[in-house]
């Protein structure tokens, strides 16, 4: 049969398919090993070798293809052979044909078969590799790592494997560790504190053995013991390189040992000792940092480690706050994925490696260091299917840092990466109301009507349907507004969108009445919807406008402006709420409350993260004036034509500085203003 020790892993770049020529001497070294069988008087299997040997390399083929159902037709027909090796290499296909059909806990049992046979080699390996991705796709994330942390600590002594198998094993554990402390939340990837994880997806060709041998070095070139590889003058658990091969010992000696060749003081506290003083391992590694090591050998156990000035301290976790049991948590799941990084640059997760650093760093706040992640994975790595989460967690830290320009082509890359998949609705959604926090509704209508267009999620589509009404309302196109509502009444009648839905749909209706009676009608259900409205909405500050601008058209303008004030002031800066600061000012004036009008304006002047004050200026230039303030009129106006205006600002501005030299009898400089020329 397939000899499986001596079986290589083919590179996930690769389609490797099984020679013919090649199958040929398999097959034939296969009958012969039948003659002598027969000639030996054990029962012949009821399969032919030859068959045998068929049925797995068209089996191979048609799994390497994506027909998982009909390899595993093939390959239970060739389970029928009685040998031990053949067992082992159909156990393994079949398992990888029950994980590719998603049918897991059959495929958690083939693997688990496939190690128990103790078959040795890549085969072995990787299939204790597909027995972490069940349990971790089954949610059993300890009993994940804790066999992948087995694994790379103790390969088996008789072999060191090729990287590329640790690189496989290294890559997982650091996404399994890393996914457990973000949580898995794929299904809401819209909500602000909420970033894109890789998508899983199982390729079984990167895991289908080959027939033809690949040398195995034997592992007794690694000495006995723990060495250090690279060290630094100043040693840490993260400068210290290290390689070992232990027999199965204690965790204290290990960590004894190590400390001893890297020069480290250990203090173990006394909590510690009782747990992991009969706990023993077995250790077979190469050129792994310190950290990561005292992290496997520790974590499982419920142990953490300290190290300052020479000296690691193992405490208990217990013995930490709740705050440094969070923080190592982090920890390490962003060294397992630096050490995976680091084994094997060039390995086909990479790209995801990279990505989840990102999202490790967002978690945190530490939104500069995500994004140089993300943007390393967009420039290094173009044609990475990893590249859509890669823009619209990069649009994600630009929305935390109010950057809404830079936000609106992030997320125009992700909708552009994403074409067809679920990460489309959301990135369609998000440009929306990306749009109409920059106060241009008019660009907000095309991405949300796509977003209605394509999503299939529930939420999504509500979400998009709200956000799609409320730009057209904004645009004042009520009619529009009404037919994006009525898209899925059902759905927006449901809660948490009814009372918003019923809202937007009764803005509508009074907007587009036509009759006084029909206007007094639907201005009464206005108000009704008005006072069930929340003000704690997700579509934001869009929403709050038109919420005021209703009150105002129902006469209730007294209620609007606690409603703004309230908004502008929870509110992170940008366009929409200085158009809201604006408005208030207005209403203020309006109600002959100058004095906060004029304190509200000056404050949005001086404020810092305020991008257009022109107009600011312009309108706190025009309640001078109303004030009779006329100095101040004359030194708002020439600090305002000092900047780069548009020309519709700056004709504003000069024809009121020209009414300021009018009122002081000045013709002449008045007659410059008024004709455009700025008087010198």
């Amino acid at each position: 049969m397939l000899n499986s020790q001596s079986s290589e892993i083919p590179h996930s770049g690769e389609v490797r398919r099984n020679p013919l020529p090649r199958i040929g001497q398999e097959s034939i070294n296969l009958e012969s090993s039948a003659s002598l069988t027969e000639s030996e008087g054990v029962d012949v299997p009821l399969v032919s070798t030859q068959e045998i040997a068929n049925l797995l390399v068209h089996g191979d083929l048609l799994l390497s293809s994506g027909n998982a159902a009909s390899a595993l037709r093939l390959y239970r027909q060739a389970i029928e052979s009685e040998t031990e090796q053949g067992t082992t290499d159909v156990t393994y296909r079949l398992a990888l044909c029950a994980e590719a059909l998603g049918d897991y806990p059959e495929a958690l049992a083939r693997y688990q078969a496939v190690t128990d046979l103790n078959a040795g080699g890549v085969l072995q390996e990787y299939a204790l590799l597909g027995e972490a991705r069940i349990l971790d796709q089954l949610g059993h994330t300890a009993a994940a790592l804790g066999v992948l942390q087995r694994w790379v600590l103790s390969r088996k002594a008789a072999h060191h494997l090729s990287p590329r198998v640790t690189g496989d094993a290294l890559y997982l554990l650091s996404h399994i560790a890393a996914i457990a402390v973000m949580g898995r939340s794929e299904s809401r990837i819209w909500h602000p504190e909420v970033v894109c994880p890789p998508q899983r997806s199982f390729d079984p060709n990167r895991y289908l053995p080959q027939v033809e041998p690949v040398p195995v070095m034997v592992s007794d070139l690694c000495p006995v013991g723990i060495h250090v590889i690279h060290q630094l003058a100043e040693s840490s658990p993260e400068t210290v390189t290290l390689s070992g091969r232990l027999a199965r010992t204690t965790v204290p000696r290990v960590i004894s040992e190590l400390s001893q060749e890297a020069g480290w003081v250990v203090e173990w506290s006394q909590p510690v000792g009782d747990v992991v003083r009969t706990s023993t391992v077995a250790l077979d590694f190469q050129e792994q940092t310190a950290n990561l090591i005292l992290d496997w050998l520790l974590a499982p156990h419920g142990i953490a480690w300290e190290f300052d000035d020479g000296r690691l301290r193992i405490v208990a976790e217990h013995e930490l706050t709740s705050e440094q049991q969070e923080e190592r948590r982090w920890q390490r799941a962003e060294r397992a994925l630096l050490a995976a990084l680091l084994w094997n640059p060039d390995h086909v997760d990479t790209p995801a490696g990279y990505l989840l650093l990102g999202n490790l760093s967002y978690f945190r706040g530490h939104f500069q260091s995500s994004q140089r992640h993300y943007e390393h994975v967009l420039r290094s790595f173009p044609r990475s299917p990893v590249q859509p989460e890669a823009w619209f967690n990069l649009a994600k830290v630009e929305l935390a840092e109010q950057n809404l320009e830079k936000a609106a082509h992030a997320l125009q890359g992700a909708m552009d990466a994403s074409r067809g998949q679920p990460l489309e609705s959301a990135a369609l959604l998000l440009a929306g109301q990306t749009a109409l926090k920059r106060n241009l509704p008019q660009d907000a209508t095309r991405p949300l009507m796509r977003g209605v267009t394509v999503t299939r999620d529930d939420d999504l589509r509500a979400l998009s349907l709200l956000a799609l009404a409320t730009a057209h309302l904004l645009n004042n196109q009520p009619e529009r507004a009404n037919v994006a509502l009525m898209e899925s009444r059902d759905l927006l009648q449901t809660q948490p969108y009814r009372d918003r839905a019923a809202f937007l749909a009764g803005l509508a209706r009074y907007r587009s009445a036509t009759t006084p009676s029909r206007k007094e009608r639907d201005g009464l259900a206005l108000i009704s919807a008005t006072s069930h409205l929340s003000n704690d909405s997700e579509l934001g500050l869009a929403h709050v406008m038109l919420k005021a601008e209703a009150l105002e058209e129902i006469g209730l303008r007294h209620l609007a402006i606690p409603l703004i004030e309230q908004s502008i002031t929870e509110a992170p800066p940008s366009q929409l709420r200085e158009h809201l600061a604006l408005r208030l000012a207005d209403l203020l004036m309006e109600s002959n409350d100058d004095e906060r009008a004029e304190a509200l304006l000056l404050r949005a002047i001086n404020d810092p993260t305020t991008e257009g004050s022109h107009i600011t200026l312009m309108r706190l230039a025009e309640l001078y004036f109303q004030q009779q303030q006329i100095d101040q009129v004359e030194t708002s106006c020439l600090k305002l034509l000092g900047h780069d205006l548009s020309p519709q600002m700056r004709v504003r501005a000069l024809e009121l500085l020209g009414r300021v030299y009018a009122s002081r009898g000045d013709r002449e400089r008045a007659v410059l203003c008024f004709a455009g020329t700025m008087p010198q």
